[in-house]
């Protein structure tokens, strides 16, 4: 069940994460454009469950907290940057 609900939570986080990336390289950068973080998160937490219903397996809490992470590392991804510094998107991998 843990290793369900990490996978499920690894799923969404690069969700964000392509969304995000997406916006950006398309040049959606203004806030008129730009998807708000509540919009985003309500999709990939519970829109996103009929395009994906084994979503449903695990506590949207669990995908909720998933994307609030996901938020964050790619903010502090632009902010470096931003400040000249070399960053790679923050994609999660599954380890084995």
């Amino acid at each position: 069940m843990l290793s369900r609900a990490f996978g499920h939570a690894r799923f969404v986080y690069n969700q964000y994460i392509s969304w995000r990336q997406w916006e950006y390289e398309h040049a959606m950068s203004s806030k008129d454009t730009r998807r708000s973080f509540s919009y985003m998160r309500s999709v990939l937490t519970s829109k996103n469950k009929t395009a994906f219903p084994w979503l449903s397996e695990v506590s949207s809490i669990i995908l909720q907290e998933a994307t609030d992470q996901a938020d964050k590392a790619y903010w502090q991804m632009i902010a470096n940057r931003a400040k000249g510094q070399p960053s790679k998107l923050p994609f999660r991998s599954k380890r084995g």
